[in-house]
């Protein structure tokens, strides 16, 4: 049988803290950059191609479902800090085991990220056709992990 999940001892800090906190314009500029990158930059050319003239209805889709499935993450972090991001919370809410689910999804979704870079890599070889898409998405990637890893203030200046 199954044993018992241990219960995860994540701290939770209910009381609000401005300390190293981004401001709204930093969080408001990097979902922005988010959606504008991920969805319609990198995705209008594959999404015109699978749908044709309903493109249109196949974002207005994933606007929708897209609200629905943060919804919970907007109560859940309007109402307690936690420190860690969705593993934490998932951890503290239910227990490590089904953190640990969520991390192993999350490795997969990391993955998808290359889409940034080969969407970078074609946008290069559109205006300079002698350029190698590879060597242009493995730069850009390597930028935006060096940015990441100078710290969330850095990377959101960077974003605006």
């Amino acid at each position: 049988m199954f044993a018992e999940a241990k219960k995860a001892t994540i701290p939770v800090n209910i009381e609000p803290s401005t300390k190293g906190n981004l401001g709204k314009t930093d969080l408001l500029s990097l979902s922005v950059g988010y959606v504008i990158g991920a969805g319609i930059i990198t995705l209008v050319g594959q999404a015109i191609n699978m749908t044709g003239a309903s493109a249109w209805l196949a974002y207005l889709t994933a606007i929708i479902l897209g609200f629905f499935i943060n919804i919970p993450y907007l109560f859940l972090t309007g109402t307690a800090r936690f420190s860690g991001g969705p593993y934490n919370l998932i951890a503290a809410l239910t227990n490590e085991r089904l953190g640990g689910i969520y991390v192993t999804a999350f490795i997969a979704q990391c993955i998808g990220l290359s889409l940034y870079g080969v969407s970078f890599g074609v946008y290069v070889q559109s205006i300079w056709p002698r350029a190698n898409p590879s060597v242009a998405a493995i730069l850009f990637m390597t930028v935006i992990y060096i940015i990441n890893l100078l710290g969330v203030s850095i990377m959101a200046k960077a974003q605006k």
